[in-house]
């Protein structure tokens, strides 16, 4: 997902991409009864390919839950791996991730939140309920910059999730609308 933090990568150093996704289960062992795709997460490559992928142009790979999962682990401070009703239920949950760094999770949450009361997620902000944070963001899916997927990824309370729209373009006229329906109708 591309998003607008255009200069992390000084501060996150040759591998700090992988690591800051690894502590958010991404690429994680996880046993949740069936089959899922954790991500596979940017690594080495030239300075241009590392900067590319600090914001989101590289060639990090996620699935929805991945995402869901890794938001879920910015709103409380820690991953988990999610859980999936199924019968008979996984022999084992994969373990806690690290504790987040405090200021990080909550320097994330911040800007999450004001995603929601002032940027192209605005159309949440008077959603009934507790606040909702999130992210919108793109994904470019061939050679074309202008052909994108759509992203948003949030939570509100204890209910993290990701929505994906496929060829979505805009974020916030594709998957924000979606995010929306599905928050109304859990109130």
């Amino acid at each position: 997902m591309q998003h607008r933090l255009r200069r992390p990568r000084p501060k996150l150093g040759d591998d700090g991409l992988a690591t800051a996704g690894r502590a958010l289960g991404l690429e994680g062992k996880w046993d949740l009864g069936v089959s899922a795709f954790t991500g596979k997460v940017s690594t080495g490559g030239s300075a241009t390919e590392r900067a590319s992928a600090s914001f989101g142009q590289g060639t990090t790979v996620v699935s929805p839950l991945a995402m869901a999962a890794a938001t879920a682990g910015v709103a409380r401070g820690q991953w988990q791996q999610p859980t999936i009703l199924t019968d008979p239920a996984p022999a084992a949950k994969a373990a806690p991730g690290p504790e987040l760094n405090a200021g990080s999770a909550e320097a994330l949450r911040t800007m999450m939140r004001e995603v929601v009361t002032s940027g192209t997620g605005s159309a949440l902000k008077d959603v009934p309920g507790e606040p909702v944070y999130g992210k919108t963001g793109t994904a470019e899916f061939d050679n074309n910059p202008a052909n994108t997927h759509a992203w948003w990824v949030g939570w509100q309370g204890d209910i993290a999730f990701a929505v994906f729209v496929e060829k979505g373009g805009d974020s916030g006229a594709s998957s924000v609308p979606v995010a929306e329906k599905f928050l109304r109708g859990l109130a």
